[in-house]
């Protein structure tokens, strides 16, 4: 039931909040995430200035766990 309620996630003023966000973003989102949808990530990354997304292939939410090495690779890339 929750699921029904909650999703799509519903706006309560964050888009208009992510510019303020001024720290090295990085959004790691697996393609395949069935519970956040990827189109939020294209979004987060619109809204906050100089984020970067790595969308990570045949992941679904949990994509630390799914695609341990590919998040850590991703890490390992900031500076």
């Amino acid at each position: 039931m929750a699921g029904k309620i909650l999703f799509p996630i519903p706006e309560r003023g964050l888009s208009s909040r992510l510019y303020r966000i001024k720290a090295k973003t990085l959004l790691i989102w697996g393609d395949s995430d069935r519970l956040i949808s990827p189109v939020y990530a294209q979004a987060w990354k619109k809204g906050i200035k100089g984020a970067e997304l790595v969308a990570i292939p045949e992941a679904g939410h949990m994509v630390t766990i799914e695609k341990t090495d590919q998040v850590v690779s991703a890490l390992a890339r900031l500076d």
